[in-house]
């Protein structure tokens, strides 16, 4: 079992319980790595590389990943709360769409931001997204199934063949995102009707 603080390239490692707050790691690679039941609350992951990693039962709320990379990155019941994630660096980001380098289920992403970032195929399934920036970003075919997108900020959009069958207290314009083929379940799906400055009557046979 690894100890975090010893090496700059860890491979196949499993760290469990591991308690870093307010700390520091930098330049460090993390390849094939198991984190379970870590905190790294309000810590900074300075130009650090993440592939192939499993993050089950952390806490990284507060994290600063400045210029730090994320390849099949899978976070699991834990807690990513007021993470900036458009800090982290995306390798080819500009040119084109990446695909699931991060995945998050039964996850707290509250506060976070995913501000103009490009990630096809994302899974937020069954999380807590509460105040999310989701705005000009670019979420083609992502899964949000059963997800509470409340005060969740959705603008310039690209939701393209998204899931949000499940997903609850969304705000969504039809006008300002691209929502062609996304998927939407009852009755939350009336809110995207509500932006629309339209008027819904209840006709009901007397």
């Amino acid at each position: 079992m690894g100890t975090i603080f010893d090496s700059d390239y860890f491979e196949d490692e499993i760290f469990q319980k591991t308690i870093l707050v307010k700390g520091e790691i930098s330049n460090t690679q993390f390849m094939d790595c198991t984190f379970i039941s870590c905190s790294f609350n309000s810590s900074a992951f300075i130009d650090c590389r993440f592939q192939n990693c499993t993050f089950n039962i952390c806490d990284l709320s507060l994290a600063n990943i400045n210029r730090s990379s994320f390849s099949n990155t899978v976070f699991r019941k834990s807690k990513t709360i007021g993470l900036n994630w458009s800090s982290a660096f995306w390798s080819n980001n500009s040119a084109h769409i990446l695909s699931n380098p991060i995945d998050f289920f039964e996850c707290t992403l509250d506060y976070s931001s995913f501000i103009g970032l490009k990630l096809g195929n994302i899974n937020i399934e069954d999380c807590s997204a509460i105040e999310v920036d989701f705005s000009e970003a670019i979420l083609t075919g992502a899964n949000f199934k059963g997800s509470d997108f409340r005060n969740a900020i959705f603008r310039n959009t690209d939701l393209s063949s998204a899931n949000f069958i499940g997903a609850k207290n969304y705000s969504i314009s039809p006008h300002g995102n691209k929502i062609n083929k996304a998927k939407f379940t009852m009755p939350e799906a009336m809110n995207l009707l509500y932006s629309m400055d339209i008027s819904i009557d209840n006709i009901s046979d007397e």
